[in-house]
């Protein structure tokens, strides 16, 4: 019995491989939905067989961590004029912060002079 399910969790894990590269082909980009819902099934599929029979078969499907992937958006990476933006803007940042630090540290400065001014010191 374990031979044909197993023929038969085969069968509906080749379709849902067969969908997810029908909709790669259309162009749909990794980290879609339709990948997600695509890899959930198949991981039910998966875990109801194990359930029944132990083991991990999902370790032995190659074809699983290619689906898997595919669940995962591809995030692209900085460009040139995005580093420098980011880059001049926490120089920016940082002018900022020292001006407010030195400026806080004199006025902190004056403000003990007239006190101890005032005390009579």
């Amino acid at each position: 019995m374990k031979v044909i399910r197993l023929y038969l969790l085969k069968y509906k894990l080749a379709k849902l491989f067969k969908q997810a590269e029908e909709a790669a082909q259309q162009g749909i980009e990794a980290g879609d939905v339709v990948y997600n819902l695509l890899y959930g099934r198949a991981t039910v599929f998966c875990n109801n067989f194990d359930h029944r029979y132990g083991g991990h078969i999902a370790d032995s499907i190659p074809a699983m961590e290619d689906l898997r992937k595919l669940t995962i958006e591809s995030v692209p990476g900085f460009t040139t004029q995005q580093i420098v933006a980011l880059g001049a803007a926490a120089a920016v940042a940082l002018l900022i912060g020292a001006t407010f630090i030195t400026a806080a540290m004199a006025e902190m400065y004056h403000g003990w002079q007239h006190l101890f001014h005032w005390m009579g010191m």
